[in-house]
């Protein structure tokens, strides 16, 4: 499928030429499997792209929403796993050249974001939950990690004052990344709550289970 605006800045014709010159070729057997759809805004040059084209159209507008959302939410997962890859061995290689207490900071977070890379990959609707966590969060975090280890090799009070000021704000950021992995596992649980009280009414209506068979959850 061409989009008949495309072909007339190729050809650097008006698009109404454009149109009307397509379908005399067409009319004419130039192009005996073309066909003019959308109005004349797009050119399909044979049968087969013409067929899998109505086959979409006629698709249902609520399952063809459906899948573009779909598409838009891999699309975000897919962008935030290559983020948070990039902070990770960024995170990694600083912690690699820092002096303590920094570096245990460090390494305790990257547990932590090693826990929220797999959630994210394994259930992508956790997306939107890390979303603010991942594009602000670390990016300052490394931001705070590379400035501490350049202000190291410069023992000024000042700087020893900074520097202390890096340590605490490093530990209110485990606290939070932790936080939000314990509220993401918490939703989990809730959903399998959830899940097994259904099993537990459906199995009961179906007269497979007496009211005190089945405890879990109670």
């Amino acid at each position: 499928m061409i989009p008949t605006a495309d072909l007339a800045a190729i050809t650097a014709k008006p698009l109404d030429f454009t149109i009307n010159d397509l379908i005399n070729m067409i009319e004419k057997d130039y192009y005996r499997q073309a066909r003019m759809v959308e109005n004349g805004e797009l050119f399909i040059l044979d049968s087969k792209t013409y067929k899998l084209y109505k086959e979409e159209a006629l698709r249902d507008p609520k399952e063809r929403m459906e899948e573009l959302e779909d598409n838009e939410k891999n699309a975000k997962v897919e962008d935030l796993l290559l983020r948070v890859k990039s902070y990770v061995t960024e995170l990694t290689k600083i912690e690699s050249q820092i002096s303590t207490p920094m570096d245990e900071k460090i390494r305790e977070l990257l547990k932590i974001i090693s826990k929220i890379f797999e959630l994210l990959r394994e259930n992508p609707s956790t997306a939107d939950d890390l979303s603010k966590a991942i594009n602000y969060y670390l990016p300052i975090t490394v931001k705070l990690s590379k400035s501490y280890m350049e202000m190291k090799e410069k023992p000024t009070e000042s700087v020893s004052e900074s520097l202390s000021d890096i340590e605490n704000t490093m530990d209110i950021v485990v606290h939070a990344f932790t936080k939000i992995l314990d509220n993401i596992y918490q939703e989990k649980i809730m959903d399998l709550s959830s899940d097994m009280s259904v099993l537990k009414s459906m199995l009961k209506q179906e007269g497979l289970l007496d009211k005190d068979e089945f405890k879990v959850g109670r």
